[in-house]
């Protein structure tokens, strides 16, 4: 917390890049869940089934050879994503801040 604090950012941009690192270590898990399971999708236990197998799926690729940990790759790309939205933000910010400065210096 207290890099993001020490960038300058504010909460809104702090969500920003938690939330694309959230979405990010989820994503994979949707993904395996819609790709390779979609046939379970009748009833209440073939979905447990279906999104268990899909996040075992992606925690066995982080235990067995060649420890692919797609999650954590994801979740770092996601938190990339946020950080860029955030300093787009950050940076629309201080220009409101230094127009409003300008203006009451006038």
């Amino acid at each position: 917390m207290g890099m993001l604090k020490d960038m300058g950012f504010n909460t809104k941009e702090k969500i920003y890049c938690y939330g694309g690192g959230i979405v990010g270590a989820i994503a994979p898990i949707v993904a395996a869940r819609y790709t390779f399971f979609n046939d379970f999708k009748d009833s209440l236990e073939g979905e447990a089934i279906s999104w268990g197998a899909s996040v075992l799926l992606n925690l066995s690729s982080m235990i067995l050879p060649p420890h692919l940990p797609v999650p954590v790759y994801t979740s770092i790309f996601g938190m990339m994503a946020g950080e860029i939205g955030a300093l787009n933000s950050r940076t629309k910010r201080t220009k409101k801040e230094k127009n409003l400065e300008s203006i009451t210096k006038e």
